[in-house]
C-alpha cells in the first residue's frame, strides 16, 4: 500500500506538468500559450509563479481517490496495526 502512496506522489507532479501542456491551446492570452508550450517551459513557470508547491496541486484529491481505489488494502493494512 505504501509503494502505491509513494508512486502516486512521485508521479503527481509529472501529471500536473502534463495537464498544462494539454490545456495551454485553449488558454485565452497568446503569451500564456507560450509559457505552457512544453514540458520545460511550463515546469520553469510553474516553479517561478508558484514554487515547488504548485507542482502539488490537486494532490489530496488525487491521494483521496487512491485510498478509494485501494480500500480492500487499506483495511487489510488498518488490520495489522
Amino acid at each position: 500500500m505504501i509503494p502505491v502512496f509513494a508512486g502516486f506522489a512521485i508521479s503527481h507532479p509529472m501529471t500536473v506538468i502534463g495537464m498544462q501542456v494539454m490545456y495551454a491551446p485553449y488558454y485565452d492570452k497568446i503569451s500564456m500559450r507560450h509559457d505552457f508550450s512544453n514540458v520545460f517551459k511550463t515546469a520553469r513557470n510553474i516553479k517561478k509563479h508558484m514554487g515547488y508547491r504548485g507542482y502539488f496541486r490537486g494532490f489530496v484529491p488525487g491521494m483521496l481517490i487512491s485510498g478509494c481505489i485501494y480500500v480492500d488494502e487499506l483495511k487489510e493494512l488498518l488490520k495489522s496495526f
